[in-house]
């Protein structure tokens, strides 16, 4: 953590000496300047955690001074102590309206100025974690308010179709006429399934998004756990013709890592080639393990990603230009979630991507636990 900065402005040199050396002792970090015209400008070079102010100098004083910082959207929140010779009751009373936080009279007393300069940054501190906090927690109303949102719009209609077909499929029963229920039951089952992938990708990114995500690392057979994850794609290929190949090197026995979130990285990866890539082409999956790294990528010949849309594939609830070759649906969020994953895992993502050629995605996640 690093030593808070205190600015001192006073015109006589001696003076920011007697201060700076009581606060130096104290492991502060310290800036000052002679001119009250320069307060600004080496202020904005480097943000400090406090100001002392004198309020007689030349030119500008220090009333002066405060209020162009307190008009400052970038400096209006340091904290600023006059530190002056005097001492009547309409000096102190126009330091507090012209923006300061405290005032002490010269000769400064050791004790007293070490004690009001920790109050003031444990002031700050404290308010500026509060700030922070309410942003973050801004943002979480945000992302829940998107998350309802997206809930609202995208549930609303698969369970009106699903309504719909089962008052026609107890039509059809009701009348003997069952000749297209198998159909039917069969479009209800893709669209519950979409709904249950939908809801659980939301529910996935509403724990991370509140912090809670744990990796739960155990032996794990790697290559058998790409060999399940690809079997479950092979269905979703199969309907375009797409060949699912699997490549790996240097795989060890097995591995200490979280099976079940390599196995949600994976098969996201993998369903979405398959999603945005056209028929009768192929989605190469690569594995290896290379310096106590799991390396894996899956490359695709689909349809490739404008280059200034690139940033948009992790953010949560967009989409890109790009639409699903088969018209299977996309809300946006499994990247983002990925990306997430991979964080708590210390594993970076890298994309390449060309229009027309195809999207190949790089994971690394690294470990330096046992492997036998």
């Amino acid at each position: 953590m690093k030593n808070p900065l205190i600015l001192i402005v006073d015109d006589h040199l001696e003076n920011i000496q007697v201060v700076g050396k009581i606060l130096k002792f104290r492991n502060y970090d310290i800036s000052f300047t002679t001119k009250s015209s320069e307060v600004l400008d080496i202020a904005k070079i480097k943000i400090p955690d406090l100001i002392l102010l004198d309020i007689m100098m030349p030119g500008e004083n220090g009333f002066e001074v405060a209020l162009k910082l307190k008009n400052d959207d970038i400096l209006k929140e340091i904290p600023i102590i006059f530190i002056t010779a005097l001492d009547d009751g309409d000096s102190i009373v126009k330091a507090f309206q012209s923006g300061g936080t405290d005032y002490i009279v010269k000769p400064v007393n050791k004790d007293e100025l070490i004690s009001r300069v920790k109050t003031q940054l444990d002031l700050k501190m404290t308010k500026d974690e509060l700030l922070n906090k309410n942003i973050e927690l801004n943002k979480m109303l945000k992302f829940k308010d998107q998350m309802l949102g997206m809930a609202a719009h995208d549930l609303k209609n698969p369970l009106n179709a699903i309504l719909g077909y089962s008052e026609l499929l107890q039509f059809n029963f009701e009348n003997e006429s069952h000749k297209n229920s198998q159909k039917i039951l069969d479009t209800m089952i893709g669209i519950a399934v979409s709904m249950e992938s939908l809801l659980r990708e939301m529910l996935d990114l509403s724990a991370i998004q509140s912090g809670i995500i744990k990796i739960h690392n155990i032996q794990t057979d790697l290559l058998m756990l790409f060999r399940n994850c690809i079997l479950k794609n092979t269905v979703m290929a199969a309907k375009k013709n797409i060949e699912l190949k699997f490549l790996f090197s240097n795989i060890p026995e097995t591995i200490l890592t979280d099976p079940n979130k390599i196995d949600q990285v994976l098969s996201n990866l993998i369903s979405n080639s398959i999603k945005y890539s056209h028929s009768d082409t192929k989605v190469i999956i690569n594995l290896q393990f290379i310096d106590g790294k799991i390396v894996f990528y899956v490359e695709d010949q689909g349809q490739g990603i404008p280059e200034n849309e690139k940033h948009l594939v992790f953010e949560p609830f967009t989409r890109t230009s790009v639409k699903a070759t088969g018209g299977e649906s996309s809300n946006g969020l499994g990247l983002a979630i990925i990306k997430k994953i991979l964080e708590a895992m210390n594993g970076e993502i890298d994309l390449i991507t060309e229009v027309g050629k195809g999207s190949k995605f790089t994971i690394t996640i690294p470990t330096s636990d046992q492997i036998r």
